[in-house]
């Protein structure tokens, strides 16, 4: 049942997608008070955004590479854009740098930092 739910999401259009997770924000909203939670939440609606905007061989800009709550944006976007594209990712915080690095080493991408 669940992967049938998923398959139907999936092909659902964007714009049906987006008012989905909204929905689901607000209902839920008063149920939840972990952070967590939401940051899974927020996360998802934001993945749903940049699959629509991104193509295969894009370049993507990311400010501030957060890995406050994993994972980072980064990972998602390097691979909606491929190895034909570019990221460029901009983070002050040199620790945040340095898990960027580990993580990419860890999932075997090439990265030119």
């Amino acid at each position: 049942m669940k992967n049938l739910l998923i398959q139907v999401y999936r092909r659902l259009p964007f714009p049906i997608k987006w008012v989905i997770v909204h929905i689901l924000l607000l209902l839920l909203r008063p149920f939840t008070s972990n952070l967590n939670i939401w940051n899974s939440f927020i996360r998802i609606k934001h993945s749903v955004g940049f699959q629509r905007v991104l193509r295969r061989g894009d370049t993507a800009v990311q400010a501030g590479v957060d890995w406050t709550s994993p994972p980072s944006y980064v990972i998602p976007i390097g691979h909606r854009i491929g190895k034909e594209g570019t990221l460029i990712a901009i983070e002050p915080m040199p620790s945040n740098c340095e898990r960027t690095k580990l993580e990419l080493v860890e999932r075997g991408i090439e990265a030119n930092t």
